[in-house]
Order: C-alpha cells, then sequence, then structure tokens
C-alpha cells in the first residue's frame, strides 16, 4: 500500500542527492555526512587527513513531453566506468605494491629462520610462512587502503 512505503526511511547523499540503498549505509558515513559511492570515491583519505577533491553537483535532467501528455524527465547521462576506476585505483596499485613487497618480507623473514634455524625442510619452511605472508600482506592492504 502507499502508507508503507511512504513510511519507510530513504537515504540520500548530501553532495549530489543520489539515493542509498539501505545495505550500503554502514559505508556511507565519511566525516559525518552521508555519501554515496561515487562521492566517496572522491575522497582520499591519507594519514588520517582527508582531502576533498570538487564534487560537481550533477545538473537536473531536462523534462520531456511522453506520448500521453505528461512531463517526464530524462534519464541524467551515464558517465564512463573508466573515470570513476581512475580516480579510485591510483591508491589501489599502492596499496597492492606496498602488500606485496610486505608479505615477501613476511616470507623470508618467517620461512628462512625456520629453515636455517630449526633445520626444517624448505617445503616446511615455505607452508608455515606462506599463511603468515599472505595474512601479514592482507594486513598491510586494507590498512593502506583506508
Amino acid at each position: 500500500s502507499p502508507d508503507e512505503s511512504s513510511s519507510e526511511r530513504v537515504y540520500v547523499c548530501v553532495r549530489c542527492n543520489l539515493r542509498i540503498p539501505r545495505d550500503e549505509l554502514h559505508a556511507a558515513y565519511v566525516e559525518s555526512e552521508l555519501l554515496c559511492a561515487s562521492c566517496r570515491a572522491a575522497v582520499n583519505i591519507h594519514a588520517g587527513k582527508v582531502a576533498m577533491r570538487p564534487v560537481v553537483a550533477p545538473k537536473p535532467a531536462p523534462e520531456k513531453q511522453s506520448d500521453s501528455g505528461t512531463r517526464r524527465r530524462s534519464a541524467p547521462p551515464k558517465k564512463a566506468k573508466t573515470e570513476r576506476i581512475e580516480r579510485t585505483s591510483a591508491g589501489s596499485r599502492k596499496a597492492l605494491k606496498d602488500a606485496v613487497a610486505y608479505g615477501l618480507l613476511f616470507l623470508a623473514g618467517v620461512g628462512g629462520p625456520i629453515y636455517v634455524v630449526f633445520g626444517a625442510h624448505l617445503g616446511v619452511a615455505i607452508g608455515i610462512a606462506l599463511p603468515v605472508a599472505l595474512l601479514g600482506g592482507l594486513a598491510v592492504f586494507m590498512s593502506d587502503r583506508g
């Protein structure tokens, strides 16, 4: 019924007025603002400082006359997906490089002493060190990504 749907809360981005799905609410709060995914991508977080990039609010779509005589708004033009990927991938590439480097350090730092000091077989040393390296690299990647 119309009463039930009108009583449901609608969450909207404070910058571009796009609707935010309920399942994204946990990630939508940034610096006490409710932001959609594309506006969150425009915010870079480095070392605890938030550097804001200018975000241009979308222009309202022009109204069109339909066959039935009612006016409808046309859908806003779609942006290329590559634009969004370019904004977020620079930080992710650096985080991935750091994670791989630290993962290799963890592998050598744990596997080397097991192999040399304890005299374990190479396969055993790698088998013990590999999960440590993977978890360490994952932790570095998640902390660098923000």
